[in-house]
């Protein structure tokens, strides 16, 4: 069964956006060829920061979050659960605070009940040596042990 439209709809397309386009005298489609005697313009992109987070600032940040977080604490799933999480987003928008143009934060918290077995964490990334930092901070009471990554990547 075809219903057929009585309505006529008038095509518009992109005919009024490109007058609009031309007359603010904005250039559409492709540039031109430099052989052409056009000009090409590269992205710009910066590559290195105006200043990069020292380590030791912000470790020390580190362990006063946590601290903070875990001074008087015993273990519970629920605390292991969102305890971690909320931990890992305060460390974040501290340093979220500090205006670092350009680099991406990645937090991870790990918090275990503190019973005599060992904890390791191994992470791998493609690094920067120059403009990416992390941080790693460990932190003990009597019935929790908690580690800390923060790891900040610089975005060209």
């Amino acid at each position: 069964m075809h219903f057929k439209s009585t309505t006529k709809v008038q095509r518009v397309g992109l005919r009024p956006a490109v007058h609009v386009a031309r007359a603010a005298r904005v250039r559409i489609g492709r540039r031109k060829r430099e052989g052409q005697g056009g000009i090409m313009y590269q992205p710009t992109y910066k590559e290195e920061p105006n200043e990069v987070p020292d380590w030791r600032r912000v470790r020390a940040l580190m362990k006063e979050i946590m601290a903070l977080g875990l001074k008087d604490v015993s273990y519970s799933s629920f605390l292991a659960e969102n305890g971690s999480r909320i931990l890992a987003a305060a460390i974040v928008q501290r340093f979220k605070s500090f205006n670092l143009d350009r680099y991406r934060l990645v937090a991870k918290v790990r918090i275990a009940q503190k019973i005599n077995q060992g904890m390791a964490m191994y992470v791998a990334c493609l690094w920067h040596a120059d403009v990416d930092r992390f941080s790693y901070v460990q932190f003990e009471n009597s019935n929790v042990a908690a580690q800390a990554v923060l790891f900040m990547v610089y975005r060209d």
